[in-house]
């Protein structure tokens, strides 16, 4: 599979992103690697709660929520999804198909070691990306993985929400 790569001075000096980048290889389901780019801030024995962004976004959409959700004692962990932000970029349009999505996502869960995941998904897209892997992140079928599924609506600000303590 032939990827392009968004060359990191790229997302230099962005506003209200003073995240530092984190990588890790996952399987292109076509016999190489793809790089996944991914946020990890918090305490890293905290809870983990995966920010899902959904399309045309990137993780740049948490930026405001990532610190308050990290100061609450969750470990906040927001990837760029293959083809978006700072993660590899196949391209050619038949390599995303929704199965590789699935895949994809399913690698970087099990590659990052998540359990008991608190969901956070910009769009249902994610929810049934998440629900439609038989094998691994369906959540009525592995629930020792999924712990809370929520879906947000960025019309709705941050800083209304009610965090665990």
């Amino acid at each position: 599979m032939e990827v392009l790569r968004t060359p990191d001075e790229r997302f230099r000096d962005l506003v209200d992103f003073p995240f530092s980048p984190h990588y890790i290889n996952i399987d292109d389901e076509d016999g190489g690697n793809l790089r996944m780019h991914y946020i990890d801030e918090g305490a890293s024995d905290g809870e983990p709660l995966l920010c899902m962004h959904g399309q045309p976004n990137w993780s740049y959409s948490f930026r405001k929520m990532i610190m308050p959700l990290a100061e609450a004692g969750f470990r906040v962990i927001v990837p760029d999804i293959v083809g978006f932000g700072r993660s590899d970029k196949p391209t050619k349009r038949s390599d995303y198909t929704f199965a590789r999505h699935v895949a994809w996502l399913r690698s970087f869960i099990e590659g990052l070691d998540l359990k008991n995941i608190n969901l956070i998904a910009q769009e249902n897209k994610e929810i049934k990306i998440i629900n439609a892997d038989n094998t691994f992140a369906n959540t009525n079928k592995h629930p020792e993985y999924w712990r809370l599924i929520g879906n947000v609506s960025f019309t709705v600000s941050y800083t209304h929400l009610t965090l665990p303590t």
